[in-house]
């Protein structure tokens, strides 16, 4: 059986899908955890704070679209499909990494390392590596 069909590499999709919940929760319920996630010096104040509280719900609804599509990926589609699924969140992990690194000054390898493994994930998942 070739490696990208494996049903426990499927299985093990949820992860980064219970990963990815659990920052939307963060984003949702505590935006202030949220900051110290993205490693910002300072916390925001006054009327920053409400902008702050308004991107993070975004960012929160974001994260469960993404939670809940990879998890239905793993449940009702095909290893391709999931594969691609991991592949663009990688892509959203670098996009990530490289917003925290222009707008804070580090930080950004919190986002890149988590990226790298999604996208070798995401090739073993579309058949990359099968022979």
């Amino acid at each position: 059986m070739p490696l990208s069909r494996s049903p426990v590499l499927r299985c093990l999709a949820l992860f980064p899908a219970a990963v990815t919940a659990w920052y939307a929760y963060t984003y949702l319920f505590n935006p202030r955890a949220a900051a110290q996630i993205f490693e910002f010096d300072r916390l925001p104040s006054g009327e920053d704070e409400y902008i702050f509280t308004t991107l993070m719900g975004l960012l929160g609804a974001k994260a469960i679209f993404v939670a809940g599509s990879l998890s239905l990926a793993v449940l009702a589609a095909g290893t391709r499909y999931l594969g691609v699924m991991m592949l663009a969140m990688a892509g959203m992990a670098y996009v990530d990494g490289s917003v925290v690194g222009k707008f804070v000054g580090h930080g950004e390898w919190n986002h890149w390392g988590y990226a790298t493994g999604l996208l070798v994930y995401g090739l073993v998942l579309v058949g990359a590596v099968d022979r």
